[in-house]
């Protein structure tokens, strides 16, 4: 959490250096401001354009709020030496001969079938208990290993 500390600190400096502004216009700013983060905070993936509309602000206001946010994140990764990473799941699980061993078993089970009764199945899997994907870590850190949640809803189609 300490890098929560820095970015509450980086934005005391930010307010610092607005005292140069009138205190009402500073207090007005920082009220719009906060309100902007926390529609950016509930409604991520919206455009500079929607916001200014849903809170009757300038574009270049939003866009400007949204950058500092992104220098925020930059400095606080340079100064804890982190990087987004892509976190592989699960290595080493399955064996070569594991593998080998279920196609060797497939082709045995289909044996005594005809080819025209054997089906393609197409199948897709929400694995709704699933961790993300990616993560902010420490650079020597190695994102790989950890169990996945299995728990999934299959949806099976046949092709038509």
């Amino acid at each position: 959490m300490r890098w929560l500390r820095g970015v509450n600190l980086l934005f005391q400096l930010q307010i610092a250096n607005m005292a140069t502004a009138s205190v009402k216009r500073n207090k007005l700013f920082l009220k719009r401001r906060i309100k902007v983060l926390h529609y950016i905070n509930r409604n991520p993936g919206c455009g500079a354009n929607k916001v200014a509309t849903v809170l009757d602000c300038g574009k270049t206001q939003i866009q400007s709020i949204i950058k500092s946010i992104a220098r925020l994140v930059e400095l606080l990764q340079k100064r804890h030496d982190m990087k987004q990473m892509t976190m592989s799941g699960e290595c080493g699980d399955v064996s070569e001969a594991t593998v080998t061993g279920w196609h060797n078993r497939v082709k045995s089970l289909i044996a005594g079938y005809s080819p025209e009764d054997i089906w393609n199945t197409d199948e897709t899997g929400c694995f709704y208990h699933a961790l993300p994907d990616k993560s902010l870590s420490d650079k020597a850190t190695q994102c790989k290993g950890g169990k996945k949640a299995k728990e999934k809803l299959t949806i099976s189609s046949l092709p038509t």
